[in-house]
């Protein structure tokens, strides 16, 4: 895991990842939050390799993280595109365009269709993982604060914050 921290590591694959990017002609929103996913949220977990080892425990660790190569790293970039397209895009990158531009980008190693099914499980357990682990011991108390603020209880901020949200999500 000690290679994933090497800056000149990181920058091929970032350079992959917008070449991948480029090559399948995503919209910019697609890229930057692929992006996004790939270096704020799985890079970091990555690299704090015990706590993906931890998660994965109880399932055994996937080869794919089993001995973590620069193409199978390359393999995530394609799998966070994917992942982006699937919620930016209304018709989103199919896995076969996925395969074919990974074979040939990617030298090393050629990956099947289940791989691709894996890689996106493995990359959504690492990611969801950076994003649900316990919350901060000093965390801002948003409803107290709230409360205190305005003088509502608790019941009529919900109110207001169901309001709000099916608001925006119309």
């Amino acid at each position: 895991m000690e290679a994933i921290a090497t800056r000149s590591l990181r920058n091929r694959l970032l350079e992959f990842h917008f070449q991948a990017s480029r090559n399948l002609q995503v919209r910019p929103i697609v890229k930057y939050t692929s992006l996004s996913f790939f270096v704020d949220r799985f890079m970091p977990a990555l690299q704090r390799g015990n706590n993906i080892d931890k998660m994965q425990g109880q399932n055994g660790k996937s080869w794919l993280l089993e001995h973590l190569r620069e193409s199978n790293l390359q393999l995530f970039c394609f799998v966070s595109i994917w992942i982006s397209s699937k919620i930016h895009d209304s018709n989103p990158l199919s896995v076969k365009s996925l395969k074919a531009l990974s074979d040939k980008l990617i030298s090393d190693q050629h990956f099947t269709f289940h791989d691709f099914s894996e890689a996106e499980l493995v990359f959504m357990e690492v990611s969801t993982y950076v994003i649900s682990v316990p919350k901060q011991r000093w965390e801002f108390p948003l409803l107290p604060w709230v409360k205190f603020a305005t003088s509502y209880d608790e019941e009529q901020i919900a109110r207001v914050v169901t309001y709000i949200i099916s608001h925006i999500l119309k």
